[in-house]
């Protein structure tokens, strides 16, 4: 299932991880979710718009999208990756990073870590799940 299809399953386990992996060249239209976002593009570049303003995620970087906020993703190329973790918003306002959209070089630790939870795609994993430690680690 791609991730246009998903968007109305983010947010249906509200305390829980949604795991999604994807390789396509895309667009997906204006939305929001009620988790956070933490994606990874791996072999192309990406584009993300909020408002007016356009950003450019660039290979081997990750971003984050904080719950709520009203965007559109593109992705410039088939060959593309994008790993994305959606996170429950728990308690997201005590730290400036979870409540501002920023994109980041991905440090070869954490882009490892995104690509083992390729074996969850398209899941939701919550504290009942052995593997929940590891995607909030």
């Amino acid at each position: 299932m791609g991730l246009i299809a998903s968007l109305p399953q983010i947010d249906q386990h509200p305390s829980s991880v949604f795991v999604m992996h994807e390789k396509s060249e895309k667009f997906i239209p204006m939305h929001a979710h009620k988790k956070g976002q933490l994606s990874y593009v791996e072999g192309g570049i990406a584009y993300i718009t909020v408002g007016s303003q356009v950003y450019v995620i660039p290979a081997r970087h990750f971003f984050w999208v904080p719950k709520g906020l009203k965007h559109t993703l593109r992705i410039g190329h088939s060959g593309t990756i994008l790993h994305s973790l959606y996170y429950y918003s728990h308690d997201d306002n005590k730290h400036p990073f979870y409540t501002t959209l920023g994109i980041y070089p991905a440090p070869e630790m954490l882009i490892q870590m995104l690509k083992y939870t390729e074996r969850w795609d398209g899941r939701h994993v919550s504290r009942k799940d052995k593997n929940f430690e590891f995607l909030i680690a």
